[in-house]
């Protein structure tokens, strides 16, 4: 019983340091008290990631960055059959947001506070140790506002963002709003 949750922690611990070690940018640019629309012009930011690991059990979740032309998703699929050995296949798609899906997603990143985020946030803030957890990441950055902030099995608790939830209050309206910068505007 004793190996199986010392193996249990590694990996976890194992998945922590990866979300680390893919979130990693220093931060040169202090985030600017004003919103986003007021100090900058410019709606298309030059770095944009989330990825969402839904459970540890799984070595890779999806992936969107931005490339500076559209937002590249890579989903991994676990192939099945005679000729599988262990290795994720994954799909490649591309989107391309309009200005107005830029600004929308802009406007309610604003709502949702997202750059009083903390960088972290984990069940562990709560006094919960859940091994078997999702973790997800978000980083941007448009003109000098950096937004950087990642978590394990939690994310900020809506109204206060200061605060850890294991109800994704935040992260859930995130997601959404990514979502739709996926979707042709016609």
């Amino acid at each position: 019983m004793r190996r199986i949750t010392s193996t249990i922690k590694i990996c976890s611990t194992l998945t922590i340091c990866f979300l680390l070690a893919s979130c990693a940018v220093p931060d040169k640019n202090p985030v600017p008290e004003k919103s986003v629309e007021q100090t900058e012009k410019q709606w298309e930011p030059t770095l944009f990631e989330f990825a969402y690991l839904p459970s540890p059990i799984y070595a890779s979740g999806p992936r969107l960055e931005w490339d500076g032309t559209c937002l590249v998703e890579r989903i991994p699929h676990a192939p099945s059959g005679a000729g599988y050995r262990g290795k994720e296949v994954w799909e490649t798609r591309r989107y391309y947001p309009s200005k107005s899906q830029w600004m929308a997603f802009w406007a309610e990143a604003e709502r949702l506070k997202l750059r009083q985020w903390r960088k972290y946030y984990s069940s562990v803030d709560l006094g919960m140790e859940v091994f078997d957890a999702s973790a997800w990441s978000f980083r941007a950055r448009i003109g000098s506002t950096v937004i950087e902030t990642y978590g394990y099995n939690a994310g900020p608790a809506l109204p206060d963002v200061t605060k850890t939830s294991i109800a994704s209050d935040a992260i859930l309206p995130l997601a959404e709003a990514i979502q739709k910068l996926k979707v042709a505007e016609h």
